[in-house]
């Protein structure tokens, strides 16, 4: 059976096409929940979430930068391994920011592990 030229680039059209679709939807799941301290909860660990709250604390370890945001009167644990000095200079007291990471629990407790974040204005 031969395969003619107008047949082969029908097929690869409709793979393209079948590709780009997975690749569209792949990408939406990928993208970060935008929630709340307060509605964060157990069912959440594992999820990539992008909260926006206040710091109010922050301590640093030799591994990494541990800090507190609040919003609402609920805190949130928030920790980032990989660090820079604009990351301690971003997360001054009583700045609000926006935080994209992981929501993961650690002895015990929730917390979020940030991949970005940023000052809200």
């Amino acid at each position: 059976m031969q395969l003619s030229d107008s047949f082969i680039l029908k097929i690869s059209l409709l793979i393209s096409v079948l590709g780009l679709g997975f690749l569209t939807v792949y990408s939406i799941s990928l993208q970060p929940i935008q929630t709340s301290i307060e509605s964060i909860s157990f069912k959440d660990i594992g999820q990539r979430v992008s909260i926006e709250a206040k710091t109010i604390k922050l301590q640093l370890s030799e591994k990494a930068l541990i800090f507190w945001v609040a919003e609402n009167n609920r805190t949130l644990q928030a920790v980032k391994f990989s660090y820079s000095l604009d990351d301690l200079l971003l997360l001054q007291q009583n700045k609000q920011v926006k935080l994209t990471g992981t929501i993961q629990e650690y002895e015990g407790k929730l917390e979020i592990v940030v991949e970005k974040m940023e000052v809200v204005d």
